[in-house]
C-alpha cells in the first residue's frame, strides 16, 4: 500500500468516525428534546383540559455546520419539533436551536412569539456530566460557575413573568 493510499484510508476512517459522532450527538439532542417536550405536555395537561392552554407542535428544519478534523466544512439538515404554548394573551415558543453548541450538547430557546425583549427569553442548554448523564441547565452567561438546573418550576416562573 502506498503512503498516499494509507493517508486516504486514515482520512476516510476519521471522517467516518466524526460522522458517527455527529449522528450520535444529533440523535441524543433530538431524544432529549422529545423527552423534555413530553414532560412539559404532561405537566400542563390540566391546563389544556380546562381550556386555559393550547399546545401545538410544529415541525421545523435545522441546518448545522459541521467541521471535520481536517478543516473540511459540511452541513446537515434535520427535522425536529418546536412547541408552542398558546395562552390566548401570549404564545410561548420552545424552539430547538441545535446540537452543535460549543460547550453543550444542544440548546432550546423559550420566547414570547413576536417579542424582541431579552427579558421574555429563556435559553437552556443540554449538558453532560462526567458520568455522561445529561441534564438541562439555564444559560446564564454571567454565572458560569453556578449552573442552574432547569426544571418545570423555572419554566412556570418564566411563563408567569411573560403573561400580562
Amino acid at each position: 500500500m502506498s503512503l498516499e493510499d494509507k493517508l486516504k484510508k486514515i482520512k476516510a476512517k476519521k471522517n467516518n468516525e466524526e460522522t458517527a459522532n455527529w449522528l450520535d450527538s444529533k440523535n441524543l439532542f433530538k431524544e432529549e428534546v422529545e423527552a423534555l417536550f413530553g414532560t412539559i405536555k404532561t405537566q400542563f395537561n390540566g391546563l389544556v383540559e380546562n381550556e386555559l392552554l393550547e399546545i401545538e407542535e410544529q415541525e421545523i428544519e435545522i441546518e448545522e455546520d459541521i467541521s471535520t478534523w481536517d478543516g473540511d466544512e459540511t452541513s446537515d439538515k434535520y427535522s425536529i419539533v418546536k412547541l408552542i404554548l398558546d395562552f390566548d394573551e401570549e404564545r410561548i415558543v420552545a424552539e430547538p436551536i441545535g446540537a452543535s453548541i460549543l460547550g453543550a450538547c444542544g440548546r432550546i430557546d423559550f420566547y414570547v412569539e413576536g417579542s424582541m425583549s431579552e427579558t421574555k427569553k429563556l435559553s437552556i442548554l443540554l449538558v453532560s456530566d462526567y458520568d455522561l448523564n445529561h441534564r438541562w441547565i439555564i444559560w446564564a452567561p454571567l454565572m458560569r460557575k453556578h449552573q442552574i438546573n432547569f426544571s418545570l418550576v423555572e419554566l412556570e416562573d418564566f411563563i408567569e413573568s411573560c403573561l400580562p
